[in-house]
C-alpha cells in the first residue's frame, strides 16, 4: 500500500462481502464513502469510474437508506440493515390508525 492509499479495515470489507453479498469494489466504495471520500477520490482508489461509484452509492442508499452512504463522526458505525419494503410500512401504519 502506498502512502496515498487510505487505511481500510479488511474485516469490514469481508463482512460486507460475505454477510451482505457486496462485491469487493462496492464494499470498498461504501467504506471510503463513510470515511468522507468524494466520488472522484473513491473512483481513484477503487479503480472504477465516477459514474460507477455513483451507481454503487445509489444502490446502497436504495437498499439501506440515505444515512448509509454519508460519513459520520465518531467510532461507532451502525450495521447495514435493509429498509422495510413500502408495503410493510403501510401495513404497520394501517394497524396503528
Amino acid at each position: 500500500m502506498s502512502n496515498n492509499e487510505p487505511e481500510i479495515n479488511s474485516k469490514h470489507i469481508d463482512y460486507l462481502k460475505f454477510s451482505l453479498g457486496m462485491k469487493e469494489a462496492k464494499a470498498r466504495t461504501y467504506v471510503l464513502s463513510r470515511m468522507g471520500y468524494s466520488t472522484s477520490g473513491i473512483s481513484k482508489h477503487v479503480s472504477v469510474t465516477e459514474g460507477t461509484v455513483k451507481k454503487y452509492l445509489d444502490d446502497i442508499e436504495g437498499k439501506y437508506g440515505r444515512e448509509a452512504v454519508y460519513a459520520r463522526s465518531g467510532k461507532s458505525d451502525k450495521i447495514l440493515e435493509p429498509l422495510p419494503e413500502f408495503d410493510e410500512i403501510n401495513d404497520e401504519n394501517q394497524n396503528t390508525l
